[in-house]
């Protein structure tokens, strides 16, 4: 029986995934305004000056723990703030808004494999189908649904970009058990300001090549929406996530992402769906809910078993 706490996971999940697809739908439209290193920084340096009224009281009483994790957290801020949005932006330039979302959800498939090589979380024969199911229709996306014509293929570099994205950030995701129990707010101020850091000398090094950024209203609004809703509050959701389902049941809800994506993208920014997507989506789908009824089959199997070694 699921609690209360876990519906409300639930729901907040599914909606992170919507700021998630709208993230990458702007980030695309947004290409020929900035780019995406400058995109990314002015993201998180945002999100940050936003988030920090907000988490000075509790960074006052976090702050021996979080000097004392610094190295989890840096690592934590690099791969879930630095590198993973970076990295999509970069994608966008060179492959579609639905490619982006559907290779993203192969996050799960890795939260899988990085729990087992990582921690020796056991896979089981259906958790490793789930794996080969995802995969493939990862790849099957990839190739554009050209398996049979490999030696022709010309791989969009945005496509395997994304694919190392995702890695990025199940590892990000199989890590944050691993950080110390800071207050949310603490948590996400501390890795939104070292994630923008780690940004800093990079940007510096790019706009000194380049004119000042022209920021016009629209520009400003969109990275308003994109320091608030996928960065700060997207962000909030994921970790609670973590927090109350564990992190291979939170990256299920990676799924939900290529949902919104396409509809989002067909919109406003005329993409097509192709057969090879959708073909690709429920291979992506089937995978993790593989993976999720596997899971649940096992840990039903092992409550059984504490059930009957408890019983005289």
């Amino acid at each position: 029986m699921h609690s209360k706490k876990t519906y409300i996971a639930y729901f907040l999940l599914a909606i992170t995934a919507l700021f998630w697809a709208s993230n990458i739908v702007l980030g695309k439209a947004l290409n020929q305004e900035i780019t995406p290193l400058s995109l990314a920084f002015l993201r998180w340096a945002s999100a940050s000056l936003i988030v920090l009224p907000f988490a000075v009281s509790s960074l006052r009483k976090d702050w021996r723990a979080i000097v004392d994790s610094w190295r989890i957290i840096l690592l934590l801020s690099l791969l879930g703030v630095s590198v993973f949005n970076t990295i999509l932006y970069t994608a966008t330039h060179t492959t579609s808004a639905t490619n982006i979302a559907l290779i993203q959800t192969s996050m799960p498939l890795f939260v899988v494999l990085l729990s087992y090589l990582l921690f020796a979380q056991a896979i089981t024969r259906g958790m490793l189908l789930g794996v080969v199911l995802g995969i493939s229709g990862a790849v099957f996306v990839i190739l554009k649904g050209q398996l049979l014509s490999l030696q022709s293929l010309h791989f969009a570099s945005g496509d395997l970009s994304m694919l190392f994205a995702a890695f990025a950030y199940a590892l990000y995701s199989v890590l944050l058990p691993k950080s110390p129990k800071l207050h949310p707010l603490s948590f996400l101020a501390v890795t939104f300001v070292l994630g923008s850091l780690l940004l800093l000398p990079f940007f510096i090094w790019e706009r000194s090549a380049l004119p000042p950024i022209a920021l016009s209203t629209h520009l400003t609004l969109s990275i308003v929406y994109v320091a608030i809703f996928p960065s700060i509050l997207a962000y909030l959701f994921w970790n609670h996530g973590v927090a109350i389902i564990g992190s291979s049941t939170t990256g299920l809800f990676a799924c939900f992402i290529p949902v919104f994506t396409p509809l989002i993208a067909t919109v406003f920014l005329n993409e097509s769906l192709h057969l090879y997507h959708a073909i690709g989506l429920v291979l992506i789908i089937a995978g993790v809910l593989t993976i999720h009824i596997a899971k649940s089959h096992t840990i039903g199997i092992k409550a059984a078993m504490d059930e009957d070694g408890r019983q005289p």
